[in-house]
C-alpha cells in the first residue's frame, strides 16, 4: 500500500512540474523585463595603459605614450582558438576546444531548480550554458599573459602585426604570427609566435636588433599574469585554474598553493575558505627549468631557453587577487647592428602526463600525487597500457581491480585461514569470559594459553 502512495506521489509531482510552466505562462503572466542598455561600445582608439612591473631592480616594462589602434589575430588550431591583441603582442584568450567550463544541466533540473527558487519567493536565475574553457582569466584592466619585460625601456608606439587570422585545421599544418615594435633608443622588437595544428605548445621568438653603432646591453622577461580564482572555488568547487603555482628548479619542484583545498585542508562547505590572498613577492634565481599557473586539471607552463643557467623568477601577488610572475634571462650586449635572440615556449592545457613529458623539461612532474607517488604511478602505467587496447577507462579499471584482487590472494586465503582458527575457538573463549568473569588477570592468562 505504501509503494503504491509513493508511486502516485511521484506521479503526480511530475505531472505539477511539467503542467506548471503551462499554467504561470497563460494565466499568471511575468511583466516584461526592463530592456538592458546598449552597451555603448568602446573607442577604437585607447589611451596608453601605465603598468610598472619589476622582475629585476631598475626595470619597467615597455611603455607606451603613443595612441595604439586596437587590433586582434584569431588563431585556430585543432586544440584551441587563441586571440591575441597588439598591445604589447600579449594573449587574450586560449580557449580548449575539448574542455568546457561547466557541466551542462539536464533540461529536467533546471526546471525543478526554477521550480523551487520561485515555489520559495526566490529569484528565477537562467541556467548557464557551458563554454569553453579559456585559460586566460584575466582581463584588459587587470593585466593579459605573454608580455615582455624588456630592459632598458624606451618610447616606440604601437606593435605592428602581419595577420588577423591564421587557422591551423589539417594534420602537420604549422604557422606564425609576427608582431614587430621600434623602441627609441634604437632597438627594434620582433615577438614570432609559431603554432602547430596538433599541439597545445606556443614557441616564442624574441629577437632584439640594434639599429644603432653602438653597443646595447639589454635584458629580457616574459610575463604571466593570471587571477587567483578563490572566490570561484568558495562559491562552487571549481578547481579548473588560478588555485596555485610551482616551478622546478634545480631538479626540484617547488609549490605554493594560493588557499585552494590542499592548504586549507576543507572543501567547499565545511567552513569559511578566504576569498583574497595576501599580497606577497618573492624571487628565485637559478637553473629555473619552468614555471607554471595552475589548479587540479589545467595548467599554463612558462618555459625559459634551455640554454640560460641563470633565470630570475619574479611571482607578485596583490591585494585584488592577481598573480604576475616574471621569467628574465641574464643581462646581454648587443654589438652594433647586431642581433640577439631568445626562445620560450609556452604550454596552456590540460594536465596529462604525456604532453608534458613531451616538453623534455620534466614537466611530468606538475602533477601531484602526493604521498602515494610510488603507488599511483605504476597503477597509471597500467591503466594506459591496457587502455591501448580496450579503448575503455570503465573496463581497465575492472581489469585492474582483478590483477589487484589476484595479486593479494595469498595475503586474503591467510586471512581467511586465521579467521576461521578464531571460529574455532570462539565457543571456548566464551567459556573462559564466562567462568573467570569476575577475575580479569585470570581471563588474561587463559586466553594467552589458549592462542598458544
Amino acid at each position: 500500500m505504501m509503494d503504491k502512495r509513493a508511486l502516485l506521489a511521484i506521479l503526480l509531482t511530475f505531472v505539477v512540474i511539467f503542467f506548471w510552466g503551462i499554467i504561470q505562462s497563460k494565466f499568471f503572466p511575468q511583466p516584461p523585463a526592463d530592456q538592458p542598455q546598449k552597451e555603448v561600445k568602446k573607442e577604437e582608439i585607447v589611451p596608453p595603459e601605465k603598468k610598472e612591473i619589476k622582475p629585476v631592480k631598475d626595470e619597467k616594462p615597455i611603455s607606451k605614450s603613443k595612441i595604439v589602434v586596437k587590433k586582434e589575430t584569431v588563431v585556430e588550431t585543432n586544440n584551441y582558438i587563441a586571440t591575441f591583441t597588439n598591445e604589447d603582442a600579449r594573449l587574450k584568450h586560449f580557449k580548449l576546444k575539448n574542455y568546457e567550463d561547466r557541466v551542462e544541466e539536464s533540461s529536467l533540473t533546471i526546471k525543478l531548480t526554477q521550480f523551487f527558487q520561485e515555489l520559495f519567493g526566490g529569484k528565477i536565475e537562467k541556467p548557464k550554458r557551458p563554454e569553453l574553457l579559456d585559460l586566460v582569466n584575466t582581463n584588459d584592466d587587470e593585466g593579459l599573459p605573454l608580455g615582455l619585460i624588456i630592459h632598458p625601456s624606451s618610447d616606440g608606439g604601437g606593435w605592428e602585426v602581419d595577420k588577423e587570422k591564421l587557422h591551423l585545421l589539417k594534420t602537420g599544418e604549422k604557422g606564425e604570427v609576427n608582431f614587430s615594435k621600434n623602441l627609441g633608443n634604437g632597438l627594434k622588437l620582433l615577438k614570432k609566435y609559431t603554432f602547430s595544428f596538433e599541439k597545445n605548445i606556443i614557441d616564442l621568438e624574441v629577437e632584439i636588433l640594434n639599429t644603432t653603432s653602438n653597443e646595447i646591453s639589454t635584458q629580457v622577461g616574459l610575463e604571466w599574469i593570471g587571477k587567483v580564482e578563490l572566490e570561484k572555488f568558495s562559491d562552487n568547487g571549481n578547481k579548473d585554474l588560478g588555485l596555485k603555482y610551482a616551478f622546478q628548479k634545480d631538479q626540484k619542484v617547488e609549490r605554493k598553493d594560493l588557499g585552494g583545498v590542499s592548504s586549507s585542508g576543507c572543501t567547499p562547505g565545511c567552513g569559511s575558505p578566504k576569498k583574497k590572498i595576501e599580497p606577497f613577492e618573492s624571487s628565485d634565481q637559478g637553473v629555473i627549468k619552468w614555471y607554471a599557473f595552475e589548479g587540479e586539471y589545467f595548467a599554463t607552463l612558462l618555459i625559459p631557453p634551455s640554454s640560460e643557467k641563470n633565470i630570475l623568477l619574479n611571482v607578485k601577488g596583490n591585494d585584488k587577487n592577481i598573480l604576475k610572475a616574471q621569467l628574465a634571462t641574464s643581462p646581454s650586449t648587443i654589438p652594433p647592428k647586431g642581433v640577439i635572440r631568445t626562445n620560450y615556449r609556452v604550454y596552456l592545457g590540460p594536465k596529462v602526463a604525456d604532453p608534458l613529458k613531451e616538453l623534455g623539461v620534466g614537466a611530468e612532474d606538475l602533477i601531484d600525487f602526493g604521498f602515494f607517488t610510488i603507488v599511483a604511478k605504476p597503477l597509471l602505467w597500467f591503466l594506459k597500457l591496457t587502455n591501448n587496447v580496450t579503448k575503455n577507462f570503465g573496463i581497465d579499471i575492472i581489469i585492474l581491480s582483478i590483477l589487484i584482487k589476484i595479486i593479494f590472494l595469498p595475503l586474503t586465503q591467510i586471512s581467511m585461514k586465521s579467521m576461521k582458527e578464531m571460529q574455532k575457538v570462539q565457543p571456548e573463549m566464551n567459556r573462559l569470559k564466562e567462568q573467570f568473569k569476575n577475575d580479569k588477570a585470570r581471563l588474561q592468562q587463559e586466553i594467552m594459553l589458549l592462542y598458544k
